[in-house]
């Protein structure tokens, strides 16, 4: 198969109709909120909430119409009528093209759940970083400001995820299994610190041919079993470049 080699020039009227593309659809996700918002309105904050009936069926008309399921709807809808009442800007930013759906998402999830004044102190926070970030830096933008905005109840969050900590194992039929390990970060950190540091050591013997994933589950099976290695650190060499611009002043 031979491939046609296109230059940066070339491509330009592609890039330019995929923006255009992208604006609308922006402007189209906006107006889809909007929507889904003014048909919430149409039934009572009751019929929206978690395991409730749905005495209008909007919820399960806009499920039957999207093709999703009715708890999905009914997510939806309150998200929108949330985001309607709550944070227009937001809304507004994204008809205009200055943020995507996801980022909204992202926010609303966050704040569906905090009062009026906490949902208005959050936005400000960080209504800039939505139009700058990519989505996954914006979700670490919304945990950083809802340590601000309440402070209280995300340590108490934080005290009952390290009460909930758990281990979980999947099977296959392929003879492996997952095994999944919820635990505070610190010590996560440690251990794969642990884990790391002894498939290097095993990477730099003579002969050795396994990958490093393969010699991090490796380790990992022979720490978890009493092999020696256990709290092990590794070096980490940080290079930073710094810029000095010269001093206007007279020394």
């Amino acid at each position: 198969m031979e491939l046609i080699p296109v230059t940066r020039a070339e491509r330009a009227a592609d890039l330019a109709e995929l923006g255009d593309i992208e604006s609308n659809r922006r402007y189209w996700d906006a107006k889809f909120q909007a929507k889904l918002a003014t048909l919430a309105r149409s039934t009572c904050a009751e019929d929206l909430m978690p395991g409730s009936v749905d005495k209008h069926y909007v919820r399960e008309d806009v499920a039957c119409l999207l093709r999703m399921t009715p708890d999905t709807a009914r997510a939806w809808l309150a998200e929108a009528v949330d985001a309607a009442e709550h944070y227009p800007e937001l809304i507004k930013e994204l008809e205009a093209g200055e943020t995507t759906l996801a980022h909204c998402i992202a926010f609303t999830r966050v704040a569906i759940s905090l009062s009026p004044e906490q949902k208005r102190r959050l936005l400000e926070l960080v209504i800039d970083k939505a139009r700058t970030q990519s989505v996954v830096d914006f979700r670490q933008t919304l945990a950083r400001a809802l340590l601000k905005v309440r402070p209280v109840e995300e340590e108490q969050s934080r005290r009952d995820r390290d009460a909930s900590r758990h281990m979980g194992f999947k099977h296959t039929m392929t003879g492996t299994s997952a095994m999944y390990m919820e635990m505070p970060t610190e010590a996560a950190v440690l251990s794969a610190a642990s884990i790391e540091a002894l498939a290097l050591e095993w990477s730099r013997l003579p002969g050795e041919s396994r990958t490093m994933e393969q010699l991090r589950v490796d380790a990992a099976n022979h720490l978890m079993q009493g092999g020696d290695g256990a709290n092990k650190s590794i070096d980490v060499s940080v290079c930073v470049t710094c810029t000095f611009s010269p001093s206007t002043e007279a020394s």
